[in-house]
């Protein structure tokens, strides 16, 4: 079995409270009966910059990022900014609503999203 460094962390990101990236979290890592990953969230993500630089800390030491993003743009944003700058990073709710997407013929109720933030037009 391969040892984690200490210094392995979870980088927990939301545009709003990251309630849901972090229990997701946590429930996962009870699956490996150690406690040598440091979790920090990251909430109210408003921006392409904000992504941005969550990612640029979280090439400094291995570190994976969980995330939660409304927006789809956001979404798209930082699995894009992620896979190019080689940062594991998983999507929560986006296979889950793809798949609720399909089975139920519609998309999410734009109103149960969060509103629309035009700084992550850019």
């Amino acid at each position: 079995m391969r040892q984690v460094s200490p210094k392995a962390r979870v980088f927990v990101v939301s545009d709003a409270t990251g309630g849901t990236a972090e229990a997701a979290t946590r429930a996962a890592l009870l699956q490996f009966g150690d406690d040598l990953l440091e979790v920090e969230r990251f909430t109210k993500v408003q921006s392409i910059a904000d992504i941005e630089n969550i990612v640029r800390m979280a090439q400094l030491q291995p570190t994976l990022v969980v995330y939660t993003l409304a927006q789809p743009e956001a979404a798209e944003a930082m699995r894009w900014i992620t896979e190019l700058q080689g940062v594991v990073a998983i999507d929560v709710l986006g296979p889950l609503l793809a798949g609720l997407t399909q089975v139920l013929g519609r998309g999410p109720d734009p109103v149960a999203r969060a509103p629309h933030n035009p700084t992550l037009d850019k």
